[in-house]
């Protein structure tokens, strides 16, 4: 591969941007035995134990992170309505109280 690809995939790795295709390309360069000097300091960053663990994300990971997301904003409605009625229903207790307490006292 040329250098010039490898410095551009470095790039867009250190920018998040990489798949990860790209970036076990970049591992199998690491690995190999010619690496010039200037990239020798990342060998060790794509070359370590946790890089080797990338796994691929799976056809329906997408999908499965939407409906995650779409479950939370589910919860969060359900907790704001939850929240509103009990204080709806203590709003009106106090006023019933309130209510009573000046009927008892006039």
């Amino acid at each position: 591969m040329d250098y010039s690809d490898i410095n551009r995939l470095l790039d867009k790795y250190w920018e998040c941007g990489t798949t990860v295709e790209e970036e076990r390309e970049l591992r199998r360069f690491f690995s190999g035995s010619i690496i010039p000097p200037d990239l020798l300091p990342y060998k060790s960053w794509f070359v370590s134990a946790e890089a080797e663990m990338l796994l691929p994300l799976g056809e329906h990971f997408d999908e499965q992170v939407m409906t995650h997301i779409e479950q939370l904003k589910k919860r969060r409605r359900q907790q704001s309505v939850t929240r509103y009625l009990c204080f709806g229903s203590l709003f009106f207790v106090f006023i019933l109280l309130f209510l009573c307490l000046k009927l008892f006292l006039l």
